[in-house]
Parts: structure tokens; sequence; C-alpha cells
């Protein structure tokens, strides 16, 4: 368990400094409700980003993206929806986004980045049938 909330930690962190490289203020970390957790809320000018951070070793049978099911895509926008809720976001004046990170990790002892892919707008709440 501690390997992968090393390699786990590892891309959340990566993630959050290459946000943060292109302009993204990062307002939350691990972010939790009781419907889940957010890895990282970054916004940047009106656009509010709920980013979900997937770290893998190489040779793993299922890459990141693919790891974020449904189920998890559906846990995901209800967390945003406590996110805002909380927060008295407006939401009609804020453009909301969903991005997933996959971050592919020689090894999660010792973590070495082997590559990293962004994927912006990767799902949406009417994907998994919810609406804001």
């Amino acid at each position: 368990m501690s390997r992968q909330i090393s390699a786990g930690s590892f891309g959340e962190e990566l993630t959050a400094q290459k946000l943060q490289q292109e302009g993204w203020n990062i307002l939350e970390r691990n972010w939790h409700s009781q419907n889940g957790e957010l890895d990282i809320v970054a916004k940047r000018g009106n656009m509010l980003c709920f980013v979900e951070v997937k770290a893998r070793t190489a040779g793993s049978l299922v890459c990141g993206a693919e790891a974020v099911t449904r189920a998890k895509m559906v846990k995901l926008v209800k967390t945003a929806m406590d996110y805002l809720y909380k927060n008295e976001i407006n939401i009609h004046e804020t453009y909301l986004r969903f991005d997933i990170a996959e971050v592919t990790l020689e090894r999660c002892s010792d973590p070495r980045l082997l590559s990293f892919r962004y994927l912006e707008d990767a799902f949406s709440p009417s994907t998994v049938g919810l609406y804001l």
C-alpha cells in the first residue's frame, strides 16, 4: 500500500507543478466530501478544473484514463458538486472542466517518470447522466 501512496503522491505533485507552470492556481489538493475525493482543484480565469490523477507503473494492464470508469466519473462529479456548493461557486459564471492526468512511472518504490499525458475535458457530467 505504501508504494501506491508514494506513486500517487508523486503523480499528484508532478501534475500540480505542470498546471502551475501553465498558469493555473491550485486551490485544493486531496479535497474530501462524503461522496469522495478530488485530487486537484485548479482555477485559471473563469475556468475551474477538477483533475483526477492516475499514476501507474510501466506495464500496467490498464492505463490511467481507462481506470476512470463510469462509476468513478459519477463519484467525481458528485464530489465536485459538493465542492461547488460548499464554496458557493456560481456555476453560471464559471466554466467547469474535468481532466485526467496519466502519470507512468518506471517503478513505485523509487518513482522515475516515463511519461505524462494530460487529457483536457476528459469527461463531463452529462457523459455520466448528471447535470449541474
